[in-house]
């Protein structure tokens, strides 16, 4: 995932920066570069955006719901109390 943070960021801000990265990433641009290169997630952009295997109801609410309700290559815009994030669905078992 990509977050932008409240802090960094308004929501609008937020979701125009993100919706030009969704578009380079449909382009064909690494979503792991980009995670790399934009996200505030300090702990996950080093790794490209991944998270890691999480189970269901492990993440807040809204981020939860996207990841569990999505099929995989699905990228998700999702607002949470961290920020506004951009989700690519990798996997799911």
């Amino acid at each position: 995932h990509i977050m932008l943070s409240h802090e960094n960021f308004s929501v609008d801000s937020a979701i125009t920066t993100l919706n030009i990265i969704k578009n380079k990433v449909i382009e064909g641009a690494d979503f792991g570069q980009l995670a790399q290169q934009y996200s505030e997630d300090q702990g996950s952009s080093i790794r490209g955006g991944d998270l890691g295997w999480f189970s269901e109801g492990e993440m807040v609410t809204e981020f939860n719901e996207a990841c569990f309700s999505s099929e995989i290559g699905d990228l998700k815009l999702v607002h949470t109390q961290f920020g506004i994030h951009l989700i690519q669905i990798t996997n799911n078992k």
